[in-house]
């Protein structure tokens, strides 16, 4: 009851995090997120881990140490690959190309917005359209950056017609300001005023709106360079109202910047000299915070580094079962997707489902003690049979699973995993070595065609039922393609 307590105590001190950074405030963010990331975690709050890390490089380029926003961005990435987290992915690849973008590095920040694209489209679920919508908003955006309006026009047809399906009356602050990009391009100066209006009074009511702060310093300053007054000034006000009791020193100095450049522009002397003032004193301050977060970085270093080697082994033994070493049923399902999204159909992958003939038997006639014995010596000859272009993994119990690919020579496979079959049987167990075992093998193959994980299985499982039903220690097969079965 103590463990599972301990375990929902990392949601806690992820809404506590996350809530010390809404505020602003740098090192209760930081703790409350780094105990967060460093915590046992139940299955459900396994996600957390990848959106701290992102949080944490949010909290660092604010502060304007783009390095360590870096690190935590590439932990966030790592992190959400390895809880299979599409979300998690897709916001450390955006996050890494805004870092980018900020620096006007154009070319690298479109390489990273791509990459967060492509790993939106890999499973489009209902929710990772979403993300693909963010990510085509981002890319659309950087084209107008980069004066590619043509591009961007021609992405806007596909981020409206995903904003209608899944975002249809959702703000989305960076699709309004793409808006006001390409509106200005085209002097529709009506609409660039309209949209200008909306985020102000969006700005004036969001609570949320740290994450979101780097956009409305952007439209300040696209509202500057456009020779928008009213606007820049009102932006401005609202903003500095906002942060003026965060540590965000690094977004207090570009708000000062824009307020010393339009003072000089339309102010008074005394004004624009004021603005100046406060200008150096922050950068004052900003330089000993700096100077602090070093200091405080090389300190966690070290925690870091252990917190990583503890997490590798974590991940070990989360992708593996324990009993064999071989990949578990979620890790093997993974792999085998990640195989069959690559595989272009032109060659021939197969699924060897197999079991082990009268187990419960073998279990409670000589013991657990001996099942155990054949269990590991089971993934020992799997290992041993199977190892380039193959995935193992245990499904469960005493069911294992291999996933072939790219096979050649269709006699050559039926050999290979007859030897295997054989070699297996002729094994002797307990102590005299006079007790001996056999499989039931079920194996499916997808010739000339793409099938799904889900087919694949459930037709390896069909051929195993077919060699069990045919008296077992046998191997049947069953071609997808042809819905036939053959027996070995």
């Amino acid at each position: 009851m103590e463990n599972v307590a301990k375990k929902e105590m990392a949601e806690a001190l992820y809404q506590r995090g996350i809530a010390s950074f809404s505020k602003g405030k740098y090192q209760e963010t930081i703790e409350a997120l780094t105990n967060c990331i460093s915590m046992e975690k139940a299955e459900q709050y396994e996600y957390l881990e990848a959106d701290a890390y992102n949080t944490l490089g949010m909290l660092f380029f604010f502060a304007g140490y783009e390095t360590i926003a870096l690190d935590y961005y590439l932990s966030a990435l790592e992190s959400a690959r390895r809880q299979y987290n599409t979300g998690g992915v897709v916001s450390a690849f955006l996050n890494i190309g805004l870092l980018y973008q900020a620096g006007k590095e154009y070319s690298r920040a479109m390489s990273y917005y791509q990459q967060a694209k492509e790993a939106a489209e890999q499973d489009l679920r209902s929710n990772d359209v979403l993300l693909v919508l963010y990510a085509d908003i981002q890319i659309a955006q950087l084209y107008c950056r980069m004066g590619q309006y043509k591009d961007a026009k021609h992405l806007c047809k596909e981020i409206e017609n995903f904003a209608k399906v899944v975002a249809d009356g959702e703000f989305l602050l960076t699709k309004w300001m793409l808006d006001i990009f390409l509106a200005d391009h085209v002097a529709d100066y009506t609409r660039v005023h309209l949209l200008t209006e909306e985020i102000i009074n969006h700005l004036r009511e969001d609570e949320q709106f740290i994450e979101q702060i780097d956009f409305y310093v952007d439209v300040c300053e696209m509202m500057f360079a456009y020779g928008n007054v009213r606007e820049t000034r009102m932006i401005l006000d609202l903003i500095r109202e906002k942060i003026k009791d965060t540590d965000f020193l690094r977004l207090k100095i570009r708000i000062e910047q824009i307020e010393v450049n339009y003072q000089k522009e339309y102010g008074r002397e005394i004004d624009y000299k004021e603005a100046c003032k406060r200008y150096i004193k922050l950068h004052a301050q900003y330089e000993a915070l700096l100077i602090e977060f070093r200091r405080k970085n090389l300190e966690n270093m070290a925690s870091m580094q252990k917190l990583e080697e503890q997490k590798r082994e974590f991940e070990r033994r989360s992708r593996h079962d324990m009993a064999t070493g071989l990949l578990n049923k979620k890790a093997f399902r993974h792999e085998v997707e990640q195989a069959l999204m690559e595989h272009s159909g032109e060659t021939m992958n197969a699924m060897v489902f197999l079991d082990i003939d009268n187990f419960k038997l073998v279990n409670d006639s000589f013991g657990h003690l001996l099942g155990d014995e054949v269990i590991r010596a089971l993934s020992d000859k799997i290992q041993e049979h199977f190892a380039e272009k193959c995935i193992c993994g245990r499904f469960g119990g005493d069911e294992f699973n291999v996933f072939i690919r790219e096979v050649e020579d269709m006699l050559e496979l039926e050999c290979k995993i007859e030897r295997f079959r054989e070699s297996f049987s002729k094994l002797g167990f307990g102590e005299d070595g006079e007790i001996y075992v056999t499989l039931s093998i079920g194996v499916s193959y997808n010739r000339g065609m793409s099938v799904s994980y889900q087919s694949m299985l459930a037709c390896a499982d069909e051929a195993l039922e077919k060699s069990k039903e045919y008296g077992k220690n046998r191997v049947s097969y069953y071609e997808i393609k042809r819905g036939r079965y053959s027996y070995a």
